[in-house]
């Protein structure tokens, strides 16, 4: 068993003592991290949207006090190119696991994203060089519907593509993907799709206009098991909201 734990759109400020939505971003983050802490971990997942408006020491920032190590993809607020400096290559083995990042940010399509073909041909290639029985793919723009109308809109426009793309992989088990600010656990095509809570604040579900939820900052926990099953806890931090 492998213990991974997950986090998204974490929206960290220059000023870590300024506010987004109601909250501050830095305080927030910092308690995710404390409540983590308390379990040991293989790997952190950052599904994007780590920043709200990039700059490099804000991505030190993010890493910075991690117990394990990380593994982040862009979101559509990020500089796709000032974060792989910042955390290097986009996957890991992991026993019999590979986890395997996807960069979803397409100007065209901002503030939702896209996956060309020539990105998943170059994914498909690493995944033929990890050599793992079980795959797990990280992204930031849900590749399936969400079932809150305004969000669905901005999420994956080439979705349908993409899960074809998927499936070709075969061994692919779950796609962890954030953008939503809600928690999402769907079954779809012979595989899981989680969506991993805001490390901020969440999204009203089923909304047909941006509204905020009263829930407060959120992170997964997933325990990649070696016959291809993954158990998730997701954890809500109360005494950061």
């Amino acid at each position: 068993m492998v213990r991974v734990f997950a986090a998204s759109d974490l929206h960290l400020l220059r000023d870590a003592k300024a506010a987004l939505y109601g909250r501050r971003p830095a305080r927030c983050w910092q308690q995710v991290k404390r409540h983590a802490r308390k379990r040991p971990a293989r790997l952190w997942l950052l599904a994007g949207d780590l920043v709200h408006k990039p700059h490099p020491r804000l991505y030190a920032r993010v890493a910075r006090a991690l117990h394990a190590p990380a593994l982040a993809v862009a979101g559509n607020h990020d500089a796709p190119r000032m974060l792989a400096h910042a955390f290097g290559r986009p996957w890991r083995r992991l026993g019999a696991w590979a986890v395997l990042g996807l960069c979803s940010v397409d100007a065209r399509t901002d503030p939702g994203g896209r996956l060309p073909w020539r990105r998943l041909a170059h994914a498909a290639r690493r995944r033929r060089k990890a050599k793992a029985r079980h795959l797990l793919i990280l992204m930031h723009h849900p590749p399936v519907r969400v079932g809150t109308p305004w969000m669905d809109a901005i999420g994956l426009a080439d979705r349908a593509h993409v899960r074809v793309w998927l499936k070709s992989l075969r061994r692919v088990r779950a796609v962890v993907f954030g953008h939503a600010h809600e928690r999402v656990d769907v079954r779809r095509f012979g595989m899981r799709f989680f969506g991993v809570p805001s490390a901020l604040v969440q999204f009203r579900h089923g909304e047909e206009n941006f509204a905020l939820d009263t829930l407060p900052p959120g992170w997964d926990e997933l325990r990649l098991l070696a016959n291809g099953r993954i158990v998730r806890k997701t954890h809500w931090v109360r005494d950061a909201a």
